[in-house]
C-alpha cells in the first residue's frame, strides 16, 4: 500500500516515512502543496498525510481537491 506525505519539514517527512516504511508501506513524499496532490493522483493510495501549513497550499481548498482526486484517506 502507498501513502503520500505532503510535508515541508524534512525531518518530519523523513521520520514519518521511516515509520511507515517499517510498517510495510511505500511512501511518496512532497515538500509543497503543488507537487503533493500530483503524487496522490499518480497511483492509488491508502492514505494522504497532509500538512495544512505547507507552502503552496490553499489549506481547505487543497484538502477538498485531494478528497475529490485521491483514492486514499486524508490525514
Amino acid at each position: 500500500m502507498r501513502i503520500v506525505v505532503i510535508e515541508d519539514d524534512a525531518v518530519v517527512a523523513e521520520t514519518l516515512a521511516l515509520y511507515l516504511e517499517q510498517a510495510g508501506y511505500t511512501v511518496a513524499a512532497a515538500k509543497n502543496g503543488i507537487a503533493g496532490p500530483a503524487l496522490a493522483r499518480e497511483e492509488e493510495t491508502a492514505a494522504d498525510i497532509l500538512d495544512l501549513m505547507v507552502p503552496g497550499l490553499a489549506r481547505n481548498e487543497r484538502c477538498r481537491e485531494l478528497r475529490a482526486e485521491s483514492s486514499g484517506q486524508i490525514l
